[in-house]
């Protein structure tokens, strides 16, 4: 897609696209963003001249009417303000959403530009490598829940403040190798070996991108031989050949059914 071509697609309204759902939504949006325009409106008057340009657009960021409106406030996935499931927003279904974004990849639009245009658990297969390199690390941890959420970020060594801006960059910074033994009511260690099946399965995906030891210390940490050592030793009583034996174990650990 050229950049023109990207731009007027970013400009065009939702109403324009024909879906019933998504052009109520859209209204209501609206609705909601002229009444909190009512006390702002009203601020301004008090308020210096690049402050009241900050309020404004602050302000209008909100008001979503356009595609490229749409990216800003749901960039990675449509999900509920409370219970943080998929396509909760506002009534919004999950049906229209589909119907939507089916309409854009077929426009020219592609994950790259929009990480929601594909399912969230499969972002790491969807996005390029440069892509993925700036992807909040928050967005592949497999919880949206805050205390789940904090222990990923004191494993990783970071703070509660600082774990907002960190990406997918600083996370293969972390070394399995070398984890810190002590964080705030959190055992590093303790923590990683329990959620071992998930930083496995990460490690298996970001290699497939093209991740390698180049990219970060978390890739000097190999856990696979030592899995199929595992496997090679519980399949020894089903009288295989030594290459079924080799095989089956790798199947087993690339599945993660051994680690």
């Amino acid at each position: 897609m050229k950049n023109h071509e990207k731009y007027y697609l970013l400009c065009r309204k939702l109403s324009s696209f024909g879906i019933r759902s998504l052009t109520n939504w859209a209204a209501r949006k609206e609705r909601e963003w002229l009444q909190d325009m009512v006390p702002i409106r009203k601020e301004m008057i008090e308020i210096p001249g690049d402050e009241t340009s900050r309020a404004f657009h602050a302000q209008t960021d909100k008001h979503i009417q356009t595609v490229g409106c749409l990216i800003r406030n749901y960039p990675y996935r449509f999900v509920h303000a409370r219970t943080h499931t998929n396509y909760g927003v506002n009534g919004l279904g999950k049906e229209p959403i589909e119907e939507f974004k089916k309409m854009l990849l077929k426009l020219g639009l592609t994950p790259d530009d929009w990480p929601a245009l594909v399912p969230h658990d499969e972002l790491l297969v969807h996005l390029s490598k440069p892509a993925i390199l700036n992807l909040p690390a928050k967005e592949i941890f497999p919880t949206l829940d805050k205390r789940e959420c904090r222990g990923f970020t004191r494993c990783l060594g970071w703070t509660d403040e600082g774990a907002e801006t960190k990406t997918v960059r600083d996370l293969i910074q972390f070394d399995p190798l070398n984890i810190a033994e002590e964080a705030p009511n959190i055992s590093p260690r303790r923590f990683f070996e329990s959620r071992k099946r998930f930083f496995i399965a990460l490690r298996q995906d970001l290699v497939k991108k093209g991740f390698s030891s180049k990219d970060g210390k978390f890739f000097n940490w190999n856990p696979i031989a030592p899995a199929v050592k595992k496997a090679q030793r519980v399949l020894r009583k089903h009288s295989l050949t030594p290459s079924e034996l080799l095989k089956f174990a790798q199947i087993a650990v690339a599945e993660r059914w051994v680690i």
